[in-house]
């Protein structure tokens, strides 16, 4: 969910590791003029779907594509049907994945109707795409669900924002018990004035980390964590780095029991927007340095996966000059190492936005590339 800007082509010097991400071949819908991926999740090394949306004019549709071990395809999907009250269905999109088992996959966004703008959840039980019915907050105009988490089948957390026609957005969540969605009230930090979640673990079926932003007093933009355990939700204290003046965090993932990595960005007193990462370790927030590309103005991490405590990937984007280019980092155990990454040749920008792991010589990262004032889906895989 970056920003995207247009620009002339940079190709940044290329790194000794480069070899280990590689640019794969997806295809885009017909007569698309914007296609992009969110997010990204595999099942197993040999079956992964990537999720986002495609637009043909004013229309943007909700697009799933899957890996197989050789190539990605295009998946049809059914389209939203919106409750009689709030008029036929005009746009979608998913801004989440994630895969349990072959048989057990996860996607949700929003879509958008005459009158609302309504939650949006499928699911893959190994054959197709289905719909499930996912309510709205009390009294919401608009609701979104931007991140999710299964520990099986039967068990997901999904969360989002919604906003109101007297109220700021704030933070929600929702819970399958393999049956229906449920609603859970999120509990915005002591004053805040309006609050996002936009990425969600779950460590146990009883026990999960959501992130985003909220808005202090006065209005800055600061971290948000949100620790489900208990049956209930609470926000934990948040740590901005020393002299940032706004701070929000895009991606969480576990490595193991209370140890949680979570990815963002914050602004830096001198005005650059450097990459962020915290660690949860159960109880606390603790920033870990991480690296920006020399010379970058702006330096975002979208997307996190860890394997364990000691592994961690994540991707994201800068910006040098009047370009985008992509970026991926890794987590050893004891620092953050920049990793280099290909851009789309003849591509003006290029954006990491989500990453997923099978093992640690096994990862996938798309988002998209611009060229001609178009957008289209990009992927990339690490086999170092």
């Amino acid at each position: 969910m970056g920003a995207l800007t247009a620009g002339a082509l940079m190709a940044p010097t290329a790194g000794a590791n480069e070899a280990a991400w590689r640019i794969e071949t997806t295809p885009n819908p017909a007569g698309a003029t914007l296609s992009q991926f969110e997010s990204v999740s595999c099942a197993k090394e040999a079956l992964c779907f990537a999720v986002g949306d495609s637009s043909q004019g004013a229309a943007t549709s909700a697009l799933v594509e899957a890996w197989d071990g050789t190539a990605w395809s295009l998946q049809p999907v059914p389209a939203p049907t919106a409750p009689a009250s709030a008029g036929s269905p005009t746009s979608s999109a998913l801004y989440a994945v994630r895969c349990v088992t072959p048989r057990a996959c996860t996607a949700v966004g929003g879509y958008s109707s005459s009158s609302a703008a309504l939650p949006l959840v499928y699911h893959w039980s190994g054959g197709a795409w289905a719909l499930q019915s996912a309510p709205s907050p009390p009294h919401a105009k608009t609701s979104t669900l931007f991140g999710v988490a299964c520990t099986s089948a039967r068990a997901c957390t999904a969360v989002g924002d919604f906003g109101t026609s007297h109220a700021a957005s704030l933070g929600f969540a929702e819970r399958w018990n393999g049956r229906i969605w449920s609603l859970e009230q999120v509990p915005g930090p002591s004053g805040s004035t309006g609050s996002q979640l936009v990425g969600v673990d779950c460590e146990t079926a009883s026990r999960c980390i959501a992130v985003g932003s909220y808005h202090g007093a006065g209005g800055s933009l600061l971290p948000l964590g949100e620790l489900w355990a208990g049956g209930a939700w609470a926000p934990t204290t948040s740590v901005t780095p020393s002299g940032a003046t706004l701070a929000a965090f895009n991606s969480v993932r576990c490595g193991g029991p209370t140890t949680c990595t979570a990815v963002g960005f914050y602004q830096a007193a001198n005005g650059a927007t450097d990459t962020l990462a915290e660690l949860w370790n159960g109880k606390t927030w603790a920033v870990e340095p991480t690296p920006n590309p020399a010379g970058a103005s702006t330096s975002f991490l979208e997307g996190v996966k860890c394997l364990s405590p000691k592994s961690c990937e994540a991707v994201g984007y800068y910006e040098k000059g009047v370009a985008n280019f992509t970026l991926a980092e890794a987590w050893n155990g004891h620092k953050w190492v920049t990793q280099a990454t290909p851009n789309r040749p003849g591509a003006s920008d290029s954006f990491l936005y989500s990453v997923t792991c099978t093992s640690l010589t096994a990862c996938s990262a798309v988002a998209l590339y611009q060229e001609s004032n178009k957008s289209f889906t990009l992927a990339e895989r690490y086999s170092g």
